[in-house]
């Protein structure tokens, strides 16, 4: 198996077992627990002492008096005295997840773990950074979306603009030049982009809420971006945008997931209570399909953006997933604003919520998008949408969906369900 494979599963397993607040059974031994804001404070197994805390949202725990600390993992091996492999089987079986003959000996995963918590750490300062002087730049970019302060906390936003002063304060931290230049962090390409404008930092996580990556994107307008020559986003190394999903880990566990394309709209919708990932452009891609079927999502509701560009990819999106697991939704207009973030933000989140409330089966859609591109007042342009839509019509197995999309079919075109057959025979004829 992979590193990669190796890490998903171990996200995975940890994503689930969050679900169901496995870390209560894991620690239901220590003395003396208090919950305190977002951990939970307890007597330390191994040194006695009274600073022992482990975390809500993610699977790591830490004593201050003993500076013992890690993943579940490592308190298994640590407390149980189990081996990594041992250790994660039982964190596995808990999780009723199989590792299909996973040998590993820890050695990538503590790799994986070191540059989380070196990402976790900059992340740290670039948060603190963003609400210095030199930060006012990202600061105000985002207060002149339309966000609040409040809002610009809770999305996990910074600013990065000064790399010596980040590198420094990570060496300080324990973390070598070697580390943080692997990490990305340090790039020909970001420093000649803080050369000419402070960035705009955001985090990606994995399932288990650790983070695996940073986007950065200069504080200005996209016209501006291109003037400059500036690339809209970079990440930090390793992290790829068109395999993973920005905010995987708000949707931990949920049925329905919307999907949408910034990386800004997911963090700032789930901040206000809905349960968002990004694509970070408007590509779904066979991997990220993969990691919301693993998260156990049933549902997903496509909500791109309005323009011509978004809707090409829902259309990509939505033949792309016929052959998943997945159902598919579409959610196409917001009331006049561009994406569902720009609608939340100038109406209110409730408007939004009552848009995603009455999605149109992807089925639907996709007969009225396949019969608008075509003009319907000219004999050759009838044919031509009939035709198109005959040959997405025949690859619908569901009964439902394919019901679905005659009806819609039918209406788009205003022809009769006896003119509607006639073709549909034709083009079974054509095919056979």
């Amino acid at each position: 198996m992979a590193m990669s494979d190796t890490r998903d599963t171990i996200a995975r397993i940890y994503a689930k077992l969050l679900a169901v607040d496995y870390q209560e059974q894991l620690f239901s031994d220590l003395p003396d627990k208090k919950k305190e804001g977002p951990d939970t404070k307890a007597g330390c197994p191994f040194c006695h002492g009274q600073n022992f805390s482990y975390a809500f949202k993610e699977p790591v725990w830490r004593c201050w008096n003993c500076e013992k600390g890690g993943d579940w993992i490592a308190y298994l091996m640590d407390r149980q005295k189990l081996s990594f492999p041992e250790a994660l089987q039982e964190l596995a079986q808990a999780a009723g997840i199989e590792l299909d003959g996973l040998q590993a000996d820890g050695k990538e995963h503590q790799a994986y773990l070191r540059k989380a918590s070196l990402l976790e750490a900059a992340q740290g300062l670039l948060k603190q950074a963003l609400w210095e002087p030199a930060g006012r730049p990202v600061l105000q970019y985002l207060l002149d979306r339309g966000y609040t302060e409040e809002d610009v906390k809770a999305m996990e936003a910074g600013s990065y603009n000064a790399p010596a002063v980040l590198q420094q304060e990570l060496i300080k931290k324990g973390y070598s030049q070697e580390e943080i230049k692997a990490s990305g962090l340090r790039s020909s390409m970001l420093d000649k982009a803080l050369e000419q404008t402070p960035l705009l930092s955001i985090p990606a996580k994995d399932p288990a809420g650790r983070i695996t990556g940073l986007a950065f994107r200069p504080p200005l307008q996209d016209k501006e971006i291109k003037a400059k020559g500036l690339a809209k986003y970079r990440y930090t190394a390793g992290y790829e945008a068109k395999e993973a999903l920005m905010g995987l880990s708000s949707v931990r566990g949920e049925r329905t997931v919307i999907v949408v394309e910034g990386i800004l709209d997911a963090g700032y919708l789930n901040s206000k209570g809905l349960k968002v990932v990004a694509l970070g452009g408007t590509s779904l891609s066979v991997q990220q399909i993969k990691a919301l079927e693993a998260n156990g999502t049933k549902e997903l509701i496509l909500a791109l953006d309005a323009d011509e560009a978004g809707q090409a990819g829902t259309e990509k999106a939505i033949r792309l997933l016929s052959s998943s697991k997945l159902r598919a939704y579409v959610v196409s207009k917001f009331g006049g604003y561009k994406d569902p973030d720009e609608l939340a933000r100038a109406e209110g989140i409730e408007a939004l919520k009552a848009a995603l409330r009455k999605p149109q089966a992807a089925s639907s859609w996709m007969a009225r998008r396949i019969i608008g591109r075509h003009d319907l007042e000219s004999p050759m342009g009838l044919d031509r949408g009939l035709e198109e839509a005959m040959e997405a019509y025949a690859q619908i197995e569901d009964g439902i969906e394919a019901r679905a999309f005659w009806e819609s079919l039918r209406k788009a075109t205003g022809l009769t369900e006896e003119e509607l057959e006639g073709r549909a025979s034709m083009a079974s004829q054509a095919l056979s």
